[in-house]
C-alpha cells in the first residue's frame, strides 16, 4: 500500500493541527450525560449558524471539539446523527482556512469514534499503512486507547481525499461510514441523502396527519430499519441516532403503522 506522508499546509503555511479544550473535554466527559452533551452541541451549532460566518469557527474551535470528543467516548450519538456545524464548502470553489479546519476536524473526530467503537481486536487498525498504525492507539484488553493525535493529524492532513481515505487507507465498511461524519466514500455519501430525504418525508406526513407521539420516534426508527439493510441491526441504528434503547418488536410495529399511515 502507498505511504502517504507530505503533509498539506493550511492557508497559513502552517501543518495541521487538531485543537480541542482539554480541560472542557474532561469536564463534560466526567459529568454529562449523552444527552446533555448532544443539547450543548446543538445550542453551539444552532447559536454558530444564526450567525452566519462560518470564518468565525476558530472562536468556538475547541468547545465545538471537546463536546465532540466526550460524545464519542458515550459509545452512542455516532458523528454522523449529532448537531454538526457544516464547512459549506463547494466543489471548485475555494476555501477559507476555517473551512479547511472544519472538515479536518470532522475527520479527526471520525477518526477518534472509529478508535474507540468500531476498532475491536484491531480490525481498522490492521487495514492501515505501517506509517499510520498507532494512529488507533494500542489494545488494552478489547478497548483501544484514545487516538494518537499527532499520527492522526498527519493523516487528516496528507493529500487525499475524505472519500479515498475511507475506502482506500480504512476500508471502511458501508456500516462503519454510515457512522461517520466525513470519512465516508461518495456511494455512502449518496445513500445517506437518499435515507435522510426520506425520512424528512415521513417525518412531514405524519406530523400533517397528526398521529400523537409519533412524528419524533417514528421517523428516526423507519432510518434505523433502513440503515440495518446497510449493516448491523435495527435496534444498534436507533441507538446511535437517538440515545434510546428500543427492542426489534417495537421498531417492526412502527413500521407497519408508518406504511398504513402513508396509505390514508
Amino acid at each position: 500500500m502507498t505511504r502517504h506522508e507530505k503533509p498539506i499546509r493550511d492557508d497559513s503555511g502552517e501543518g495541521y493541527r487538531f485543537c480541542w479544550d482539554k480541560t472542557l473535554g474532561e469536564e463534560v466527559t466526567s459529568n454529562c450525560s449523552p444527552k446533555t452533551l448532544v443539547k450543548r452541541l446543538e445550542k453551539l451549532t444552532i447559536e454558530f449558524e444564526a450567525a452566519g460566518n462560518v470564518d468565525e469557527y476558530e472562536a468556538i474551535r475547541g468547545k465545538y471539539c471537546a463536546l465532540n470528543r466526550a460524545l464519542n467516548t458515550k459509545e452512542i450519538f455516532a458523528p454522523r446523527f449529532r448537531p454538526t456545524i457544516r464547512s459549506k464548502i463547494q466543489l471548485r470553489a475555494t476555501t477559507s482556512r476555517a473551512q479547511n479546519l472544519i472538515s479536518n476536524d470532522h475527520q479527526i473526530i471520525d477518526l477518534d469514534w472509529l478508535a474507540i467503537n468500531c476498532n475491536t481486536e484491531g480490525e481498522i487498525t490492521s487495514r492501515l499503512p505501517d506509517n499510520f498504525k498507532q494512529m488507533m492507539g494500542g489494545l488494552q484488553g478489547t478497548a483501544y486507547t484514545e487516538l494518537n493525535e499527532s499520527s492522526a493529524e498527519k493523516f487528516v492532513g496528507t493529500g487525499g481525499s475524505p472519500s479515498r481515505k475511507a475506502e482506500e487507507f480504512l476500508a471502511l465498511s458501508p456500516g462503519e461510514q454510515l457512522m461517520t461524519r466525513t470519512l465516508q466514500g461518495e456511494t455512502t455519501r449518496s445513500k445517506w441523502r437518499s435515507l435522510k430525504g426520506k425520512r424528512d418525508v415521513i417525518e412531514k406526513k405524519l406530523r400533517g396527519i397528526g398521529l400523537e407521539g409519533s412524528q419524533k420516534s417514528w421517523p428516526d426508527a423507519w432510518l434505523a430499519r433502513a440503515l440495518a439493510e446497510q449493516d448491523y441491526d435495527s435496534t444498534f441504528w436507533y441507538e446511535f441516532i437517538t440515545g434510546e434503547t428500543i427492542a426489534a418488536s417495537t421498531i417492526t410495529n412502527i413500521i407497519k403503522r408508518i406504511e398504513k399511515a402513508e396509505t390514508r
